[in-house]
């Protein structure tokens, strides 16, 4: 058993595989999110393990990597991250003011293609690990509604 990484650490679907992997293939369960010292009911909800808070915060670039290595040198590597955090934003906003829609997609796709590289070159470089990615239908079935 190993280290779980959650980057999304209040996502439901999140929380929900690190639910079911505690104590089957993880021994550790690390979630990261803002505020990260308000994950109580988070933390509570995952059992068989230990589980840990770090802050993360998607859109500070320069973060993911220092973060990504501290977990990493703590815990002898991270061997499953769960990738399970985005923003909905408001796409009426979105329509009007160019930086609510800007700041949607950095968040929910620049910070991934971010994180998801530093992640994927820490595991090339350790020789192993998975990455599990939660991400949308919105963006295979774009409507008026949400192309944002």
């Amino acid at each position: 058993m190993g280290t779980l990484l959650v980057l999304g650490g209040r996502s439901e679907i999140g929380v929900a595989v690190a639910r079911r992997l505690a104590g089957r293939e993880a021994s550790t369960v690390v979630l990261a999110a803002r505020r990260a010292d308000d994950l109580d009911g988070e933390e509570k909800s995952i059992t068989g393990t230990t589980v840990e808070r770090v802050e993360f915060d998607a859109d500070d670039l320069t973060s993911h990597r220092p973060l990504l290595d501290e977990v990493a040198d703590r815990h002898g590597g991270i061997d499953i991250a769960v990738v399970a955090f985005g923003i909905l934003g408001e796409q009426a906003r979105a329509e009007r003011d160019p930086a609510h829609a800007v700041q949607i997609v950095h968040t929910d796709y620049v910070a991934h293609v971010q994180v998801l590289t530093e992640l994927a070159t820490l595991m090339r470089e350790r020789g192993s690990g998975t990455i599990v990615v939660y991400g949308s239908v919105a963006g295979v079935r774009v409507r008026r509604a949400n192309y944002v």
